[in-house]
């Protein structure tokens, strides 16, 4: 589970990049040009759209799925998962 949550928060700026470029704009990195502009690629441009924009409800499900395991550890099995979590353990 925490690689599938580390996955989709690196390929959300990732597919917004790919998203800029792929639509035939330049993609800037506080001022600097890090990649010029190019031809347009639709299909990429639509690809990256389609995950950029269904990205944050995965991670949001990861997110309440992780939440409801800590808290299952913590009231259902008793065990000192969550206060390890929290550092008090």
């Amino acid at each position: 589970m925490h690689g599938l949550l580390l996955l989709a928060t690196v390929a959300m700026p990732l597919s917004g990049a790919i998203m800029s470029v792929a639509g035939g704009r330049s993609l800037d990195f506080f001022g600097l040009e890090l990649i010029a502009a190019g031809d347009k690629n639709e299909s990429l441009q639509s690809i990256a759209h389609t995950f950029h924009v269904n990205a944050p409800y995965l991670i949001y499900a990861i997110l309440v799925l992780h939440l409801a395991a800590a808290i299952k550890h913590h009231f259902i099995d008793k065990d000192a998962t969550l206060k390890r979590m929290l550092g008090k353990g």
